[in-house]
């Protein structure tokens, strides 16, 4: 058992149950190991429709911030956990395709971890806090939970909800 990929991508241990059927393939489950926490998901893949038609629902539990992004510095300060749902349907013939109708939404939750001070200014567009906490020294922000949910339309992602709790 072995995955060949990039280091960047922190995968590990695939399995699925796959089934082709009259044009249909189903993938139920679809389950992964992404940065020390677990992807599952159902997917189905209707080939007998031109494009093709796709539905994904998928959760994702105990993923590990500063794991999910290996390659970036900033990141292996911080810390928390990572839970979610999504839930997308598409049509279209190649990935690209099927990237620019998705349709549906996803919610991830993170719970009690922290993050760069620089991170979070910059992530919030407060540039002058965010220079100034390059030039005077970063420091970690404790938060208490993020919640974040957005509706896909069309491809494109639209902001429903975001909230997040420090104890700044």
């Amino acid at each position: 058992r072995r995955i060949v990929r990039d280091a960047d991508l922190p995968l590990e241990n695939i399995r699925t149950h796959a089934r082709m059927e009259n044009g249909v393939l189903t993938l139920q489950p679809l389950q992964f190991g992404v940065a020390d926490g677990q992807l599952r998901a159902d997917v189905r893949l209707d080939g007998r429709n031109d494009p093709m038609q796709a539905e994904v629902h998928a959760s994702v539990s105990a993923i590990q911030l500063p794991r999910l992004f290996p390659t970036v510095q900033a990141m292996q300060k911080s810390a928390g956990r990572i839970d979610g749902a999504i839930a997308l349907v598409s049509r279209g013939n190649s990935i690209a395709e099927l990237l620019g109708e998705a349709g549906g939404e996803i919610k991830v939750y993170l719970q009690s971890g922290r993050i760069s001070r620089f991170l979070l200014e910059a992530a919030s567009l407060n540039i002058a806090s965010a220079v100034i906490a390059k030039l005077f020294g970063d420091e970690e922000v404790q938060i208490r939970c993020v919640g974040v949910s957005m509706a896909l339309k069309d491809g494109l992602a639209t902001m429903r909800d975001f909230r997040l709790a420090t104890d700044d």
